[in-house]
């Protein structure tokens, strides 16, 4: 113990001014676009990759009344196609340029996100440019995604072993006001009823540009 001490004395002046470790930064920036656009920038050049993203204020609680699952149906519908784009090309296109891509459907908000090397950057920003623009709101893409998401509630929710509880029956049951007490996986009615301008309206008042936040993270000049 005598010689550990005497080591540990011997190593404090040098120890007392050893360097501190440099203080981890990450630069962001926050402005809005003229079409009112939120947008947050991330510098961070420590490897080729950069991230984009793009978040829908419109999310479970949100829905408008009679439009229970709306939110959830447009996360389906945003990659059924745009104006540039056919239907499930933003995937492959993406896939094909090395990246990954998703989105999802909270309680507050609706996003979409891509992770791509970072000489991929344009063809994010165009493509959920596009899509913002000129989603192909069809009969056909409609209905085609009604029946998935409908089949989904059944198979999540409606046929797991505790049914609807937890995202059903707690929810309308704990609750009183509607943004809380409401179904928000989507009444099985609301859905199949939606008709084309009913999705369309939802499409022009919750996916407008001064409704949502574009995020680009890391590699990004």
């Amino acid at each position: 113990m005598t010689k550990v001490v005497t080591v540990l004395l011997a190593l404090m002046p040098a120890l007392a001014f050893a360097q501190a470790p440099a203080r981890f930064n990450v630069p962001v920036e926050y402005f809005t676009l003229a079409n009112g656009l939120k947008v947050v920038f991330s510098e961070d050049k420590s490897a080729p990759v950069v991230l984009v993203e793009v978040t829908y204020n419109i999310g479970f609680r949100s829905e408008p009344k009679g439009r229970t699952g709306f939110a959830h149906l447009f996360e389906h519908m945003m990659f059924q196609g745009s104006g540039q784009v056919k239907k499930m090309e933003h995937v492959s296109m993406l896939q094909q340029a090395g990246g990954v891509v998703n989105g999802s459907t909270r309680l507050d908000y609706t996003n979409y996100f891509q992770v791509l090397p970072s000489n991929g950057l344009d063809l994010a920003l165009w493509l959920e440019a596009d899509r913002m623009k000129s989603l192909d709101v069809s009969a056909d893409n409609l209905k085609n995604q009604q029946n998935v998401v409908s089949e989904e509630v059944r198979v999540n929710v409606l046929n797991q072993p505790h049914g609807s509880f937890e995202w059903l029956d707690i929810w309308q049951r704990a609750n009183v006001n509607w943004a809380n007490a409401h179904n928000f996986y989507g009444d099985l009615a609301d859905l199949e009823a939606a008709t084309l301008d009913d999705v369309r309206s939802f499409f022009k008042t919750y996916y407008a540009p001064n409704n949502a936040v574009l995020v680009v993270a890391g590699d990004a000049t």
